[in-house]
């Protein structure tokens, strides 16, 4: 037999051959099964527990099947306009029948009772943690909390059902308002005294975010300009807490653990996804002619700002993975374990992420992981772009020369290379970069890559990945400045 509220195409359903109103089910005729359609992605993953609370409920008190059917109707039929008016006589039509079943919320509590199987005031050793009264979670307050959770599954999807009816965009504070609701209503303990459940998690999202005003001075910094201050960010968190994670809460996992995850994962993303920052172009470089004006480069193109620079790297590097990722996991565990990294490799890497992000990545500060996902995303790139011998070089191992060394320090290379129409334009490139990079940093970095060989490299198959044929040094050099001038 089917359960009565069941999930189906992200929507909750009814069976309307249990419904016992013949008249409430007569009014259901054009959509006879549908119920609620869930279109907040937050809550798909717990859908399937949503009904199952629901189905639980309505055997606790019966008469909350009719309440259900009977809103959602209403909802469908229009009696509740998109206004911040009608959107609190829903909430009021809602939370004034449930707040007051008596029945319900004394099965809800006696339910996180019995599988509520933690305790959070106790620490690793099992002794009592101090009490702080501002920020110390109480296993009294995860339960409550927790309770909220379950009622606002039950609840919900009625929202859900507005949401959708009214084909809203956001939810303005339609499911806040609920959940102050909900709060309200859990908002004692045992004994009867109030508790103040949502200043309890105001102030501890506060506090965390407030942590970081020191560490992360910087980035506050910047985004004082643009409006977003400690106190603006803690609100939206918590706002976040209450409406889209406190549904989503388990009776037997501490509330602390994870609402300290969800606010660092949001503090994070509040530092990088939706911080903008204009990288400034590279402008004219003096000082210590002992620094490769590659390197100067490199500098100029990576922020002024550290931290600032680290944070926005980590941000870069990780969406361009996401985007790019050609490796299997176990192909990128074999890699890690045998790439062999070399100064050759790292230099066109840095050219490589520098052309695709559009700033400077100090390559050696990557995690070797993101390091091996870059590496094989940019040998794709080359590959498929014409450059075998550049591809090559990423995965070969380096072996110097023992034979005679390919000098183009002098003589016809030299010249071919410096009339070259492609140097010509690195070099007007980069005058402004200093007065020795056509002979101290082109020049040398072509030398550097053609009077070194470079061994094969076994794949994961066992296969040996080498280039076809031997390139004649020409070539090599054409297509080492042609990338380098692309940039």
């Amino acid at each position: 037999m089917t359960s009565i509220f069941y999930v189906e195409d992200k929507c909750i359903k009814v069976d309307l051959s249990q419904v016992d109103n013949e008249e409430l089910v007569a009014e259901y005729t054009d959509s006879p099964a549908l119920v609620m359609e869930v279109t907040k992605r937050v809550y798909h993953r717990k859908l399937d527990q949503f009904a199952q609370e629901m189905c639980d409920a309505i055997k606790v008190s019966p008469e909350l099947l009719e309440v259900f059917l009977a809103l959602n109707l209403m909802i469908k039929e229009g009696e509740y306009a998109n206004t911040e008016e009608e959107q609190r006589r829903l909430i009021t039509d809602i939370y004034s029948i449930v707040g007051e079943d008596e029945t319900l919320l004394a099965y809800i509590m006696e339910l996180v009772e019995e599988n509520y199987t933690i305790d959070i005031e106790a620490t690793e050793k099992g002794t009592e943690a101090p009490k702080q009264s501002v920020l110390q979670f109480t296993n009294v307050y995860a339960k409550r909390i927790i309770s909220c959770g379950v009622l606002a599954r039950i609840t919900f999807p009625i929202l859900c059902s507005f949401y959708n009816y009214h084909q809203m965009k956001n939810d303005g504070n339609l499911f806040m308002d609920a959940m102050n609701e909900i709060f309200n209503i859990f908002n004692f303990d045992d004994d009867g005294n109030e508790l103040d459940l949502a200043t309890k998690i105001q102030k501890f999202v506060q506090v965390q975010v407030d942590n970081t005003m020191y560490s992360d001075r910087v980035i506050w910094n910047y985004l004082k300009n643009m409006s977003v201050s400690n106190f603006t960010l803690a609100r939206d968190i918590c706002r976040d807490l209450m409406t889209n994670i406190t549904p989503k809460l388990e009776h037997n996992r501490s509330i602390v653990a994870f609402f300290h995850v969800v606010i660092k994962h949001k503090i994070e993303y509040q530092f990088t996804a939706k911080f903008k920052v204009a990288y400034k172009p590279v402008k004219q470089l003096s000082g210590d002619d002992e620094i490769s004006p590659f390197i100067k480069i490199e500098q100029q193109l990576i922020s002024s700002s550290p931290e600032l620079n680290l944070v926005m790297m980590k941000a870069d590097i990780a969406n361009f993975i996401r985007k790019r990722r050609v490796l299997s996991e176990e192909e990128r565990v074999y890699h890690i374990n045998n790439i062999v990294i070399h100064t050759a490799q790292t230099r066109i890497i840095g050219f490589f992420l520098n052309k695709q992000l559009g700033r400077g990545i100090p390559v050696l500060s990557l995690k070797k992981e993101d390091y091996v996902d870059v590496l094989f995303i940019a040998k794709k790139w080359f590959e498929e772009n014409g450059y075998k011998f550049i591809s090559f070089v990423l995965l070969g191992k380096p072996m110097p020369r023992t034979s005679t060394k390919k000098s183009i320090g002098r003589g016809k290379t030299l010249l071919e290379i410096t009339e070259s129409k492609v140097y010509q334009s690195l070099e007007k490139r980069f005058a402004k970069v200093g007065s020795k990079v056509n002979s101290e940093t082109i020049i040398g970095y072509v030398a550097e890559i053609i009077n070194t060989d470079f061994e094969f490299y076994r794949m994961p198959d066992g296969s040996f990945y080498e280039i076809e044929n031997t390139p004649q040094i020409k070539s090599v050099i054409v297509e080492l400045l042609t990338f380098i001038e692309s940039l």
